[in-house]
């Protein structure tokens, strides 16, 4: 009886929705999404789609992608020059979301842009 007050109180709070605008509300809180932030991500999901998209889970979905991605900070590219101090880089996630591949990756790529036949050498070999 409490679960579906509290799902009452959030379908009020949020407004007539589409089922599939407010079944993805009620997921990013069941997340422990921000009801604010919940609310949001809906609000622009609402305006940037048409009603006929508006009940079609996938592009809901598709559309939250979108507005998750502009939420988050990324960093620019890693450049690493000769001579300067190492750079410290925090790579941050559950187990299994390709962290190792990701840094294998970064390593693949440093290399032949920096002009670099490895990456972490010991400055006395550098230097030698």
């Amino acid at each position: 009886m409490v679960s579906d007050l509290v799902l009452e109180t959030r379908r009020s709070r949020v407004g007539d929705l589409p089922d599939a605008l407010y079944q993805t509300y009620q997921e990013l809180v069941a997340n422990e999404v921000a009801e604010q932030i919940s609310h949001q991500l809906i609000e622009q999901i609402r305006s940037n789609l048409t009603a006929t998209q508006l009940a079609d889970p996938a592009a809901v979905r598709a559309q939250l992608a979108v507005g998750l991605e502009r939420m988050l900070p990324t960093a620019g590219p890693i450049y690493i020059a000769m001579g300067q101090e190492p750079k410290t880089i925090a790579l941050v996630g559950p187990t299994g979301v390709g962290k190792t591949t990701t840094i294998a990756k970064l390593a693949a790529n440093l290399c032949p842009r920096e002009h670099r036949k490895e990456i972490g050498r010991a400055r006395g070999r550098e230097r030698g």
